[in-house]
């Protein structure tokens, strides 16, 4: 029963919307509206239905395509935005990745302990003061430039 219901309920909502709606009294002064109007009697006006002002008319089908263009462009952009917005990210983290690790770096050179690296043969050299001195500027040129 509520299936029949809801179909004559959509069927009167689509017919009332592609037709415009007669208005018109009968002998007694009444007004009535309706798709037409009966036998004998003339309409006095024709109202537009409500779900077609709303839209106004139907699209052609240029207007629908134009639409699904711009539609399209749009999320273009919206995805090219979000694109570069999350490289620009990336690129934000790896230069904070550099900072920190410059920072610390310097940070242990200052420390003042006995300074080591490993050469390419693996061997283990300890550098001097002078060494020392010349990494710590060239750390600090580097935090400088990265960090903000």
């Amino acid at each position: 029963m509520v299936r029949i219901l809801l179909v004559v309920t959509l069927v009167t909502v689509v017919t009332a919307s592609r037709a415009d709606i007669c208005r018109w009294r009968d002998p007694e002064g009444r007004v009535h509206y309706s798709a037409f109007a009966p036998e004998g009697m003339e309409c006095e006006r024709t109202v537009r239905s409500p779900l077609q002002t709303a839209g106004n008319s139907t699209p052609k089908p240029e207007d629908y395509r134009s639409q699904e263009m711009e539609f399209r462009q749009r999320r273009i952009a919206r995805m090219d935005a979000a694109e570069r917005a999350a490289q620009e990210k990336r690129e934000r983290d790896r230069l904070d990745e550099a900072c920190r690790e410059a920072r610390g770096r310097l940070a242990w050179l200052q420390s003042g302990g006995r300074v080591a690296r490993i050469d390419a043969s693996g061997e283990r050299s300890f550098l001097d003061e002078a060494e020392v001195g010349r990494e710590t500027t060239t750390l600090r040129d580097r935090i400088a430039q990265m960090c903000l």
